[in-house]
């Protein structure tokens, strides 16, 4: 899946391509949290349970193989 090989100046150049505009997003950000002063961005945090558990209990085989004939 590798294309052609790169001469040294075009690889230096696609890496310049590539990480000039994420240096200047993380420099705008830092920018604004030290100079300006806003805070950093956070998740909110619920309650550990809120969603339910981390883990849910594994699934039982007759879980998965009801028979529906059986019900009625």
């Amino acid at each position: 899946m590798a294309g052609p090989q790169l001469s040294p100046q075009a690889r230096r150049l696609q890496v310049i391509i590539v990480s000039a505009p994420i240096m200047g997003a993380c420099a705008y950000v830092l920018y604004e949290r030290l100079v300006q002063g806003k805070p950093r961005r956070t998740l909110p945090r619920d309650e550990p349970d809120a969603h339910g558990p981390v883990f849910p209990e594994p699934l039982r085989a007759s879980d998965i193989l009801h028979d529906p004939k059986k019900d009625q």
